[in-house]
């Protein structure tokens, strides 16, 4: 073979090489640009009309290509950032919190399972003090509660505030315009979200122990079930104006999860 002809044939590789490459690079872009667009449009279906978004959720896969996540039918990294689309105007509160969800090894099927999943989500005091209306006005009517519990709070049902004391990690629950305050601290116990009463302040009541309980048990189970039964809550902390909760979850349905979070 001739030098002009080997010179010949590694050009023609090294353009096929190059066209491979190319078209790899375009499939890599296009799967990316697929992906972060599907998952835009549903979280804007997911928006109710009447909430203005000022900025899109983001998208990133890290450097893993999606070229070979296609070929082996898992994604290993991916990160998502939603802003918030909440309505605290409105009655019942609207929309969702902002998160940052990480997910790690994401199986690309009809039933998508993330092999880990982390949330970092920040609840406003008043996103929370709705929750905790919420969930107590349930408690009550169901019978949940004791007699004498179920008394004393009827008379107290009226939930005016919930006000996050960061600088002692604690946040405040104000019934009645102030008849009644608890403060409580966020603790984990044996990996469970719990909180205890940091202090009681009351007027004209005497305050059963029980209800200070109740309060506290029925408090954990409702951020519990704002994370769905898929996520274990793994910090609790009191920042500014409400709570940042971190959870965690393993082999999450994501599925399920969106079928829990619509419940």
């Amino acid at each position: 073979m001739s030098k002009s002809t080997a010179s010949t044939v590694w050009k023609v590789i090294l353009a096929i090489l190059v066209g491979i490459l190319v078209l790899v690079l375009v499939v890599e872009i296009g799967l990316r640009w697929f992906i972060s667009h599907q998952m835009r449009s549903q979280f804007a279906e997911a928006t109710p009309d009447t909430v203005a978004v000022q900025e899109e959720p983001s998208v990133s896969f890290g450097p893993y290509p999606l070229v070979a996540s296609l070929v082996a039918g898992n994604i290993p990294s991916m990160e998502v950032t939603t802003p918030s689309t909440l309505q605290l105007d409105t009655e019942p509160i609207a929309g969702a919190p902002a998160a940052h969800i990480a997910i790690e090894d994401l199986s690309m099927s009809n039933d998508p399972v993330a092999g880990s999943l982390l949330v970092t989500t920040e609840l406003p005091d008043d996103y929370v003090e709705e929750i905790l209306r919420q969930e107590l006005n349930k408690a009550l009517e169901s019978g949940e509660t004791d007699s004498e519990i179920t008394g004393f709070l009827t008379n107290l049902i009226s939930i005016s505030e919930v006000t996050a004391n960061p600088n002692d990690n604690t946040f405040d629950i104000v019934f009645t315009e102030g008849i009644l305050s608890l403060e409580l601290r966020p603790v984990m116990v044996d990996e469970q979200l719990t909180f205890e009463a940091a202090s009681v302040s009351l007027f004209s009541f005497d305050l059963p122990p029980q209800v200070t309980e109740f309060v506290t048990r029925l408090l954990a189970e409702a951020f519990q079930q704002e994370m769905t039964m898929s996520l274990t809550i793994q910090e609790f902390t009191v920042i500014p104006d409400g709570f940042r909760i971190t959870a965690t979850g393993q082999n999450v349905n994501l599925n399920e999860l969106s079928n829990s979070d619509q419940a």
